[in-house]
């Protein structure tokens, strides 16, 4: 029975034959089966459509419409009219068949034909951007559904895809406390579990909406029982999203190697899928890559994403895919393109009226402009951005819109409007990291180091010295005590200044605030804070006329110096050797690639130049903060 039904509703086009064997709706009444006659002249269509005759397909519908007065037969015709009217992306003609439908549904009492099309008709609005005349279907669908289950006990899952979808439009308008709503009434509203497929997508669409309120944990659960369900109901398509989605979220956390295996196992089963979802994994692919520095071949599934992205039928997914093209171009340092494309991200999110995901581009465009010194621009981007998100109370990106709007402040030195941004920034970074736990080391949190580094430069540049080490002891309660050293070299837009950078590795127990003059070779401290509240201007005197005194002489003098400056470049170029031993030292630190051994030999000759002379007013101090050339950064004292 249930068998036949699943080809009435085949026939009917209820459900479209591309996603027929991986979402069965066996939701409809045996009596929507169109008589022989119509069924007839659907398979036929179906026959001249397969060879891509649509003109003749919709033809042969047409003729058979003038022909039948059944309301049954008449539902499926337009219905497979609609299904056609789709495939060719003439949404205003799908729409028109689907209005048709639902007339003659309602028009010969037909409660559930009615829901089902109306629900159709929701799907139809989501998927071409017209949100509130899909929450409008969606809602009326609902209200048909909950006035079935009231007289007749069930719906056979018809209520709770109508309410799933209701979340999914809610979380793309990005009103997440409705999305939860709905997506947890979804759940609640199943009258069965036996549908793996379906009770995988809502557990999937949980994940997504939590993920989004900062529950990176919860994601990841979801997702793992999304897939166990898909398994267990052999929903090859259900397995594919859930494993890409899992991909995704273990390259956030910095996995990218467990996000590799499960990225594999979901393109072995796609061979073959659709086009939409093999675009999806081909693009997942291309960002992969490119957080593993394997620039060539993600530049290769970039461009394959980008040819292929005209026939994407659902305008959100286009906007999405070309937000991320955007960040992989910029990745590539493709400046010009990535350009390009937040702008029609950008477009294509204003014409959606979804100003959550607007924001996205306005940021990508901020931190474009910031990165190319366009402060002014930059300026007028983050403020764009923070007047659209301020009406979403969850943001996971929320850090990053007051960060960059925080960064390029202190840049124009307007100080004081920066350090209130960038407090606000760290106050909701600190906000959701109470929401994830200690437990989870994500990239999402590593990222947020130059906001970290940013508000103690502020503070350092309005002399509130407390505040910067204060700030500093917050971060390593966030985990990023060692990215807030990283991060300066991996600045965007990395200037001829930053080159100068350097980073020193400590062994536990230091915290000052220091100056470091690469030019004169000296360190200027400007307060240390031992284990008690005293202030050494005894050691502040020896520290800086003692590295003045003696750095160049103990370079000159070391044997690991002598050993490696041909082999390093570091031959005498007009700048002093320490800061180009430090520069050397710090682009080694950013290669994985590097020798250990000689890394170690190079931070003890540092370490030896810099603070052996001073060890015993070093010690009991609890962290060290190093500002080469009037820039912050932070001593990884893991690193000796």
């Amino acid at each position: 029975m249930k068998r036949l039904i699943c080809a009435g509703l085949l026939l009917a086009g209820l459900l479209p034959f591309s996603q027929a064997a991986a979402q069965p709706r066996s939701f409809a009444p045996l009596e929507t089966l169109p008589p022989t006659a119509t069924g007839v002249v659907l398979l036929q269509a179906a026959e001249l459509a397969d060879q891509g005759a649509y003109a003749q397909a919709t033809a042969l519908i047409s003729q058979a419409l003038s022909q039948t007065e059944s309301p049954h037969a008449r539902i499926a015709l337009w219905l497979r009219l609609a299904q056609y009217q789709q495939t060719l992306q003439q949404e205003q003609a799908e729409l028109e068949a689907l209005a048709e439908a639902l007339k003659i549904a309602e028009g010969a009492a037909l409660a559930y034909e009615s829901a089902l099309i109306q629900t159709r008709l929701a799907e139809t609005y989501t998927r071409i951007g017209r949100y509130d005349s899909a929450l409008a279907a969606g809602q009326q669908a609902q209200a048909r559904y909950q006035q079935l289950k009231t007289a007749k006990g069930y719906t056979e899952n018809g209520l709770a895809r109508v309410l799933l979808l209701l979340a999914r439009i809610y979380v793309a308008k990005g009103d997440f406390a409705q999305a939860i709503r709905y997506g947890q009434q979804s759940l609640g509203a199943m009258d069965h579990a036996n549908d793996k497929a379906f009770l995988g997508e809502q557990l999937m669409v949980m994940g997504d909406i939590y993920f989004l309120n900062g529950g990176f944990v919860s994601k990841r659960a979801y997702l793992e029982m999304a897939l166990q369900q898909a398994r267990l109901g052999q929903a090859r398509a259900q397995q594919i999203v859930a494993l890409g989605k899992l991909s995704e979220l273990y390259n956030l956390w910095g996995k990218s190697e467990q996000g590799l295996i499960f990225l594999q196992e979901a393109l072995a089963l796609a061979e073959g899928s659709d086009t939409s979802q093999a675009r999806e994994l081909t693009l997942q692919r291309a960002e992969l890559q490119l957080q593993l520095a394997q620039p060539d071949p993600a530049r290769q599934d970039f461009g394959r994403v980008r040819s292929e992205l005209t026939a994407e039928p659902d305008h959100f997914a286009r906007a999405r895919t070309l937000l991320r093209l955007a960040e992989g171009m910029r990745g590539l340092g493709e400046t010009q393109v990535a350009r390009q494309d937040y702008q029609a991200a950008l477009q294509a999110f204003e014409n959606l009226d979804l100003p959550y995901h607007a924001a996205q581009a306005l940021y990508g465009l901020g931190e474009l402009a910031r990165a190319e010194e366009q402060m002014a621009t930059a300026l007028d981007f983050y403020q764009a951005v923070l007047k659209l998100a301020a009406g979403f109370k969850y943001d996971v990106r929320a850090p990053f819109y007051y960060g960059g709007l925080g960064q390029t402040q202190l840049a124009l030195g307007q100080t004081t409007l920066a350090i209130a941004t960038l407090e606000t920034a760290a106050a909701r970074a600190q906000s959701l990291y109470n929401s994830v736990g200690e437990s989870a080391q994500l990239e999402y949190f590593e990222k947020l180091a130059p906001v970290y580094q940013a508000l103690i430069r502020a503070y350092y540049q309005a002399g509130r010295i407390d505040d910067a080490l204060k700030t500093l002891e917050e971060s390593r309660n966030l985990n990023l005590l060692e990215q807030l050293q990283r991060s300066e070299s991996e600045r965007q837009g990395d200037s001829p200044r930053s080159e100068e950078d350097w980073t020193l590795g400590l062994p536990p127990g230091a915290m000052a605030l220091v100056y470091v003059d690469p030019e004169a070779e000296s360190m200027l401290q400007f307060r240390i804070r031992p284990n008690t509240d005293e202030i050494s201007s005894q050691w502040q005197d020896r520290l800086q006329e003692g590295l003045s005194l003696s750095s160049q002489q103990l370079l000159a003098e070391s044997q690991v110096y002598r050993q490696h400056a041909a082999s390093l470049g570091l031959s005498d170029d007009g700048t002093p050797i320490l800061p180009r031993l430090c520069r050397v030292y710090r682009q080694l630190l950013s290669n994985p690639q590097s020798d250990p051994h000689l890394l170690k030999e190079l931070s003890q000759l540092l370490y030896s130049v810099l603070i052996t002379p001073h060890e015993s007013a070093l010690a009991g101090i609890s962290r060290l903060l190093i500002v080469p050339e009037a820039e912050l950064a932070l001593v990884p004292f893991e690193t000796l």
